[in-house]
């Protein structure tokens, strides 16, 4: 790689320093080794000479990333959230006075499973949030992205069953929760949606069921639509023209869209 940053006039697609660059690749090399051998070499060869190799470095690290995840995207596991034809959806706030890490805790370790146990559901996730953080999305003239204090929750269970009747299953077996909700959440609003408004439009995670993390970032976005339009207008739009523009980006593995009922 020395001899390849120092003679810098070979130019074309048999570059020298290329080629070195994909054997290391091949022999296990990340891109961070790589980025610190011609640091080092910089000391020697002076600054004005890595520049260049930098920039083909990163040329081949973006080629590779997008081939990597076209390869991922080939492979899709959403077939396995069909059965799930409607969904309960709840916002959970931990109850004031005790920690984070016992909220979750006691929620995975106690509540969860005793969820999971009742009769009627086929899917059963909790989804443990991190702070909302501003400045994430681009923002759109007229749309508010500001949530209060108030407003963020830290939880998200969200369950599917096979049918309205298995929901109703579910709901008349849920007195035990019910008993032991005042001992972690402080306020829970659940949401319904009607048969075939959940819907996972890819996923390209080969696990189903994951437990812990996934290596994955996952984002879970609350839309609310504007007061100028129709609940039919804006549910159109959602499936017809944002879901199909969501998944034709390589970099998102996974889509899944609820269409909410009013909460009664």
């Amino acid at each position: 790689m020395a001899v390849d940053i120092v003679n810098q006039n070979h130019k074309g697609p048999s570059n020298p320093f290329t080629a070195h660059v994909n054997i290391a690749l091949t022999q296990g090399a990340t891109y961070e080794e790589i980025t610190e051998i011609l640091l080092f070499i910089c000391v020697y060869t002076g600054f004005n000479q890595a520049p260049g190799c930098f920039g083909i470095l990163n040329e081949i690290f973006e080629v590779k990333k997008k081939a990597m995840t076209t390869a991922i995207r080939r492979i899709d596991y959403s077939t396995r959230d069909q059965k799930g034809k409607v969904a309960f959806y709840l916002c959970l706030w931990k109850r004031k006075g005790i920690s984070l890490e016992l909220f979750n805790n006691y929620w995975k370790n106690v509540h969860g499973p005793v969820c999971a146990r009742l009769p009627g559901q086929y899917q059963y996730w909790q989804f443990h949030l991190a702070q909302n953080e501003a400045g994430i999305w681009p923002t759109t003239v007229g749309v508010d992205y500001t949530c209060t204090e108030e407003e963020r929750f830290p939880a998200i269970a969200e369950l599917t069953f096979e049918s309205e009747a298995e929901r109703d299953i579910w709901f008349k077996s849920a007195a035990i929760l019910m008993d032991d909700e005042r001992n972690i959440f402080s306020k829970a609003i659940g949401y319904i949606t009607n048969s075939g408004n959940s819907k996972t439009y890819i996923d390209s995670i080969p696990s189903g069921d994951p437990n812990g993390k996934l290596g994955v970032v996952k984002f879970h976005v609350m839309v609310k639509k504007s007061h100028a339009v129709s609940v039919e207008a804006f549910r159109r739009y959602m499936t017809d023209i944002f879901a199909p523009a969501v998944i034709q980006s390589n970099s998102v593995l996974k889509f899944r869209l609820h269409l909410l009922e009013e909460v009664d």
